[in-house]
């Protein structure tokens, strides 16, 4: 249940991102791909560490309970290699935006400074790391994801397989 739970937040978070992307506001942006990976990494914790979380004790984790002491200490991140660089690059994404969105790479101290900049430098949206962070995250969800979330494609409907596909396909090229 907890999993279905942060399935549909993440969901969330992949719309919200959709409307901020074409803000080039990278703290909103930043925002967004912070609660995204967070949201994949408690499914990740959910599924991997402790099976019987609830939802509202999952949702209450802080990030050392959730990486450091879970997904990290588990004998899949440990023993499988591919497993262990997916599951790194979320969690690096995680930390780089919880970065942005503290300001730790900035010396700006307040709103107003850096209201100021933005209006006459523009934001410092890089494209390339949107790029990068996207595929990312899109080779995670169809690579990776189904592998820990035991997917069986031969248990799903027709039509479940069929949508199943045609987006995976649509994300690989």
């Amino acid at each position: 249940m907890a999993v279905r739970a942060q399935s549909k937040k993440a969901q969330k978070s992949i719309l919200r991102l959709l409307y901020a992307i074409p803000t080039c506001e990278d703290l909103f942006i930043s925002a967004c791909f912070r609660q995204l990976s967070e949201e994949l990494l408690k499914i990740v914790y959910a599924k991997t560490f402790n099976r019987s979380i609830t939802s509202k004790k999952l949702s209450k984790l802080n990030y050392r309970q959730l990486w450091k002491d879970g997904i990290k200490s588990t004998s899949l991140y440990k023993k499988d290699s591919k497993v262990k660089k997916f599951l790194d690059q979320i969690n690096n994404i995680f930390k780089e935006k919880s970065d942005n969105l503290h300001s730790k790479d900035s010396n700006l101290n307040n709103s107003t400074v850096y209201l100021q900049q933005i209006i006459t430098e523009g934001t410092d949206l890089s494209k390339r790391d949107l790029y990068s962070t996207i595929t990312v995250i899109s080779s995670f969800t169809i690579d990776c994801l189904p592998i820990l979330c035991s997917l069986d494609i031969n248990l799903m409907t027709m039509s479940q397989r069929s949508s199943f596909l045609k987006m995976v396909k649509s994300l690989r090229y």
